[in-house]
C-alpha cells in the first residue's frame, strides 16, 4: 500500500530521494573529513593555530573532526611565554564549528560557532605590576572574523597579587555572545559568582549582566561596553547598573546606578555603623575614569527620599583625595573633603586628612535615620560643626568646634533641655562651655578632658545646678548590704583609670529623706576606676541648712554618694549603740551646717574633719576608714545643747560599717559637769564618815 502511494506521488518520491541522496553526501563528506584530516593532524593544526594566534604555547589530548565541528578534549594554553611559566586556560572540551571549504581547500581554520566547557584560567600580577595575561606579549591587532556564537560554560577565573596578598576567584561562570565581530557591537550575556579576599577580609557575592560589547576593531580606545543592565550583590547589597563604558585603554564609564535600601545590621562586618541606622534605597549616576595608576571620580550623584550624596574626587597610588563634596538629609548639609594616603608597608594604618563642616543642622531630622535613638533620646535643637580628622584612618584625631542651640535630650530617666555653647576638639583635649536645663533646673558646666584617648584621662569640672531632686538620680533599694561589689570588667579589658578635679554647686537639695540648701563639692582625685576605693586624693564637701532621716538605703545605691554621706550614716548606726542618757538617736535631725573633708589613699578614707551642727547635737567625727577592707577606727565628739551634758561625749568606733563597735570614753563622760558634782559630793560624803 505505502508503495503504492509513492508510485502515484511524483512529489513525495522525488523528496524521498532527495534526503536519500543528502543523507549519502553527508556520511561520504564525514568520512572524506575523517580521512582527509585524521585526528593528529586536526590536533597538530590547531595547536600551530591557536600557538600563533596567541603568542603561548598549547597543549591538546586529543582532536577529532567531523559535520558538526571540531572537538579538542583536555585543551591548555600556558603563561607567557611556555608551560614553565605555568598555565594560564585549561578546557575540558572545546568545540569549533569552521567553515568546511576553506578548510578543504586552503586547510584554514575560520570558526563560525566556538564552544568552551568545564575551563579555567588563572591570572597572576607579575612583580613590575603587569597581569600574567599580558606580561611580555605584544600586543596583537584583531583579525577580521565572524563568528555566529561565542558560548563559555561552567567556568572558573582566578587572579592573584601575591605582593598585596589579593585573591579573586570567578566561579560559574557563563558567557554567551551571537554575531560576533571586531567590526560591530555584540549583544552579549554574562553570570558568575565571585569571592575577593585580602587578608582577614572575604567578600562574595554574584553578578548578572546583559549588554552589548564592541570591539572596536581592536582598538582599546575605541573598545565600549553597555550595560542593559549589570545587577550585583556587592558587600551584602544588591545594586544594578545601566549605562556604558568606553575606552578600554583609559575606561570611562557613565552609569546609572540603584542601591537598596540598608541598615546597620545588613552591613553587619563589612562597615561598623551605629545600631538601628537606616538608609533608604538610592538611585543616581556615577561618572568614573581610569587612566593608570588614576582613578578619577568625576561626579557620584545619589537620591533616596530626603538623603542625598555628591561626591567627586580621584585616587592615584597611595593617595585618594576627596573634593568638596555634599550630603544632605531632610534641612541638613554636610560638606565633606579632604585626602587619605594609602602607605606601601601594608602593615602600617592608612592616614586621614579630612575635613567635615555642617549648617545648622536640625537633631530631631538628624535622628531620621535613628529611629530607634529617635524614639528613645527625643532630640532637639541645632548643632554646627566644624572639624577635621587627622591620623590613622580607622582612629584619627579629631579637631575643630561644635556649637549647640537649645539643643535637648532624654537620657537614663533625665531631661536635658535648652543646651546652649560651644565644645572645642583638639588631639589632646576636649573642652565645654554650656548651659541649658537638667530635669527643669538651671545647669552651668565647664569641663575639659586632656588626654582623652590616652591610657589615663585628666577630668576638669567646674558647675552649677540650681535645683537637684535626689528622687531622679537616686534608686533607694530594700535590701542594702554593707559593701556593693564594683562593677567587673568583661575578660580581657584593661582597667582605665582617670583623674579628676573641680567644683560643683547645688542651690538645693529635695529628697524625702534629705533636704540641704546651697552645697557644694571640691574634689580632686587621681586613679579613678568605675569604684571609688582605688583612687587617692581629697573631697571637701558643705551643706547649709537642711533635714535628714534615717539615710542607709538612700546612701547604698551610689558609691560616691555613700562615701559623702558617710559619716552621718556611720553616726546614725552607732548612735543606738551608745548607752548614755540623752544621747539622741539621730533618726530625725534638724541641721545648720554639714561639712566633711576627707583624703583617700590606698583604698584607705582619712576623716579629716567632718562636722554636723544640729539642733539636737553637735557631732565632729575624726580618723580612718579602710573602704577595701571594710574596717572603721573613728573618734566621734558629741556636744549635746543641754545643760546636764555641757561638754562633748567622745567614743570610738571600730568594725565594720556593717557591724560596728562602739566604746565610750570614759574620760569624757567624768568631765560632764553634772558627773563631776556626783563625784564631789561623794568625795564630801567619804570624807565626813571618815572623820574621827
Amino acid at each position: 500500500m505505502p508503495q503504492a502511494r509513492v508510485a502515484e506521488n511524483p512529489a513525495l518520491r522525488w523528496a524521498l530521494l532527495a534526503c536519500g541522496a543528502l543523507a549519502l553526501l553527508l556520511a561520504a563528506a564525514a568520512l572524506a573529513l575523517r580521512l582527509l584530516f585524521p585526528p593528529e593532524k586536526i590536533r597538530s593544526m590547531a595547536m600551530e593555530r591557536l600557538r600563533r594566534s596567541l603568542g603561548r604555547e598549547v597543549r591538546i589530548a586529543s582532536a577529532s573532526i567531523g559535520l558538526r565541528g571540531v572537538e579538542l578534549d583536555d585543551f591548555s594554553v600556558s603563561e607567557v611565554p611556555d608551560f614553565k611559566a605555568g598555565t594560564c586556560l585549561k578546557a575540558g572540551r572545546a568545540r569549533v564549528r569552521v567553515l568546511l571549504w576553506p578548510l578543504l581547500r586552503r586547510r584554514e581554520f575560520q570558526a563560525t560557532e566556538v564552544w568552551l566547557d568545564k575551563w579555567s584560567a588563572h591570572l597572576m600580577r607579575a612583580p613590575q605590576g603587569s597581569t600574567g595575561a599580558a606580561a611580555g606579549a605584544a600586543a596583537v591587532p584583531l583579525p577580521s572574523f565572524e563568528i555566529e556564537r561565542l558560548s563559555l560554560t561552567q567556568g572558573e577565573l582566578t587572579f592573584e597579587d601575591p605582593a598585596s596578598g589579593l585573591k579573586i576567584e570567578l566561579t560559574g561562570i557563563g558567557f554567551d555572545a551571537s554575531d560576533v565581530s571586531p567590526s560591530h557591537p555584540v549583544p552579549t550575556r554574562l553570570d558568575l559568582g565571585y569571592s575577593v579576599r585580602k587578608g582577614r577580609s572575604e567578600y562574595s557575592g554574584n553578578i548578572r549582566y546583559r549588554g552589548v560589547l564592541d570591539l572596536g576593531r581592536g582598538d582599546p580606545t575605541r573598545m565600549s561596553v553597555e550595560l542593559k543592565p549589570l545587577a550585583a550583590r556587592l558587600l551584602g547589597m544588591e545594586v544594578e547598573f545601566a549605562g556604558v563604558v568606553r575606552d578600554f585603554s583609559s575606561p570611562e564609564l557613565d552609569l546609572t546606578l540603584s542601591v537598596p535600601r540598608m541598615n546597620s545590621s545588613s552591613l553587619k562586618g563589612i562597615v561598623d555603623l551605629p545600631p538601628g541606622l537606616r538608609l533608604p534605597s538610592l538611585k543616581g549616576r556615577v561618572q568614573l575614569r581610569l587612566a593608570g595608576e588614576t582613578v578619577e571620580l568625576r561626579g557620584l550623584e545619589l537620591q533616596g527620599g530626603p538623603l542625598s550624596v555628591s561626591l567627586r574626587g580621584r585616587g592615584k597610588g597611595p593617595r585618594w583625595e576627596l573634593d568638596p563634596s555634599k550630603v544632605r538629609y531632610q534641612g541638613m548639609e554636610l560638606n565633606l573633603g579632604g585626602k587619605v594616603d594609602f602607605p606601601a608597608d601594608k602593615s602600617k594604618a592608612p592616614l586621614a586628612d579630612l575635613r567635615l563642616e555642617t549648617n545648622r543642622l536640625s537633631l530631631a531630622d538628624a535622628v531620621g535615620l535613628y529611629p530607634s535613638a529617635a524614639a528613645a533620646a527625643a532630640p532637639q535643637g541645632e548643632v554646627l560643626l566644624r572639624l577635621s580628622a587627622k591620623g590613622a584612618l580607622s582612629k584619627p584625631d579629631l579637631m575643630g568646634k561644635a556649637q549647640l542651640f537649645k539643643v535637648g535630650a532624654s537620657y537614663a530617666r533625665h531631661l536635658f533641655r535648652e543646651f546652649d555653647g560651644e565644645v572645642t576638639l583638639t588631639p589632646d583635649s576636649l573642652a565645654a562651655a554650656l548651659k541649658g536645663r537638667l530635669d527643669g533646673e538651671a545647669l552651668e558646666l565647664k569641663a575639659e578632658v586632656l588626654d582623652p584617648r590616652g591610657p589615663r584621662p585628666d577630668v576638669r569640672v567646674d558647675g552649677r545646678l540650681s535645683r537637684l531632686d535626689l528622687t531622679r538620680f537616686v534608686r533607694e533599694k530594700k535590701e542594702a548590704s554593707s559593701s556593693a561589689p564594683e562593677p567587673s570588667l568583661p575578660a580581657g579589658q584593661a582597667l582605665r583609670l582617670f583623674d579628676t578635679s573641680g567644683a560643683f554647686t547645688v542651690g538645693r537639695i529635695e529628697h524625702p529623706r534629705f533636704k540641704a540648701g546651697e552645697t557644694r563639692l571640691d574634689w580632686d582625685l587621681k586613679g579613678l576606676s568605675p569604684g571609688i576605693s582605688g583612687a587617692s586624693g581629697t573631697l571637701k564637701l558643705r551643706a547649709a541648712g537642711g533635714s535628714f532621716e534615717e539615710l542607709k538605703s538612700l546612701a547604698e545605691s551610689k558609691p560616691l554618694l555613700k562615701l559623702l554621706l558617710f559619716p552621718v550614716t556611720t553616726l546614725q548606726r552607732v548612735a543606738g549603740l551608745v548607752k548614755v542618757p540623752l544621747f539622741p538617736k539621730f533618726d530625725r535631725v534638724d541641721f545648720k551646717e554639714i561639712t566633711g573633708d576627707y583624703a583617700l589613699a590606698a583604698g584607705v578614707m582619712t576623716v579629716r574633719g567632718s562636722r554636723l551642727d544640729s539642733a539636737i547635737a553637735d557631732v565632729v567625727m575624726t580618723g580612718t576608714a579602710d573602704l577595701a577592707k571594710d574596717s572603721l577606727a573613728l573618734r566621734v565628739d558629741t556636744r549635746l545643747p543641754v545643760a546636764q551634758a555641757s561638754g562633748p561625749i567622745s567614743f570610738k568606733v571600730s568594725g565594720s560599717l556593717s557591724d560596728p563597735k562602739v566604746k565610750l570614753d570614759p574620760l569624757s563622760i567624768l568631765k560632764q559637769p553634772e558627773v563631776e558634782k556626783v563625784i564631789d559630793k561623794g568625795k564630801e560624803l567619804l570624807k565626813g564618815l571618815l572623820k574621827p
